[in-house]
């Protein structure tokens, strides 16, 4: 499978099911519109990181300056994916010395940048991710671009994805079809509500019964549970 963020334009399939994710999106917000996602996983391995990519990519179509922010600092693929690097460390941003804005590089794709974040290795990322400064750099984003959009480690490894939902609208959990166990999916939602987060919805990825379908199932978890079928169309 292409894993650039070409996948997107190359597969009529995944692009129309993230446009349906992304109108699913704009009408999760109660009160207020949903401007920043934060994208997990109960595992690695089930397509996290092209849903996130392809998200944000359908988000910049829509004329909204949209920011990915590549937050696996275990496993990073945003920046190799866009092939694009970011220019300022960890520690140049949080000295306060740098504009966060001017660390969003842009990319090929038109109203899209990218802030890097997972390709520096750390020690300590449940530090970072916990600090201040974290905070205050996610807040100085997301008041500079229409969307942000984070991806995340898989919940089911590491506790990243649960500390950094609580700086953003809503979370989106991506299930592996065959692959993620309903215990597995329950406890990573139980993470999630833990550390109060707004869980929007679950993307059911990999079925394979129907060849045609690149995702299978998007719920709202807000209220009433839905379900919609997307399907390519015939």
């Amino acid at each position: 499978m292409d894993n650039s963020y070409q996948i997107y334009f190359n597969s009529p399939e995944l692009r129309e099911a993230i446009k349906t994710l992304r109108v699913n999106i704009e009408f999760a917000g109660i009160d207020e519109p949903v401007r920043s996602v934060a994208v997990t996983s109960v595992e690695a391995g089930v397509g996290k990181s092209t849903i996130a990519l392809s998200l944000a990519i359908a988000m910049a179509e829509t004329g909204k300056t949209t920011l990915i922010i590549d937050n696996d600092f275990r496993n990073p693929q945003i920046a190799n994916r866009l092939m694009v690097r970011g220019v300022y460390s960890l520690t140049e941003l949080f000295s306060g010395k740098v504009d966060p804005r001017e660390a969003c590089v842009p990319t090929k794709v038109n109203n899209l940048f990218m802030l890097d974040l997972g390709s520096r290795r750390l020690n300590n990322p449940i530090e970072v991710l916990s600090s201040g400064r974290y905070k205050a750099l996610l807040a100085k984003v997301k008041q500079d671009f229409d969307f942000v959009v984070i991806d995340t480690p898989p919940l089911g490894l590491f506790i990243d994805a649960a500390i950094a939902s609580t700086q953003v609208d809503g979370v989106l959990m991506v299930i592996s079809s065959g692959k993620s166990t309903a215990a597995e999916v329950k406890e990573s939602l139980a993470q999630l509500e833990k550390a109060n987060a707004h869980v929007i919805g679950c993307v059911l990825n990999n079925l394979k019964h129907k060849p045609a379908d690149y995702y299978g199932y998007y719920y709202d978890k807000r209220g009433d549970k839905k379900r919609k079928k997307i399907r390519r169309k015939q």
